[in-house]
């Protein structure tokens, strides 16, 4: 997966990802998860221990990536799709609400 990706590509590799472990959120970014809610991925931010700010969730945005470089802002193409193809996921045990 050495190629860029657009905004709705990454979202949609969230949404599979999730499909795909049921019970799990992944991890996005440092200080950042996705979350499945009612068939629409979210991102909640992470606190410093580990659990979910779920009251802060946030859509997102097209803004905060990059398209021509196929990233998002504050970090590489290569570890966006690093995230990807080595995902990383929390249990949903670890929200806190």
């Amino acid at each position: 997966m050495r190629q860029k990706m657009t905004f709705k590509e990454v979202l949609e590799k969230y949404r599979q990802l999730l499909q795909a472990h049921p019970g799990k959120d992944l991890i996005i970014a440092d200080g950042n998860a996705a979350v499945m809610e009612g068939g629409e991925v979210y991102g909640p931010p992470l606190k410093l221990d580990g659990t979910l700010e779920f009251d802060s969730l946030y859509d997102f945005d097209a803004n905060a990536f990059l398209a021509d470089e196929g990233r998002w802002d504050g970090e590489s193409s290569e570890q966006l799709q690093a995230r990807i193809l080595f995902p990383a996921f929390i249990s949903i045990e670890s929200i806190a609400e």
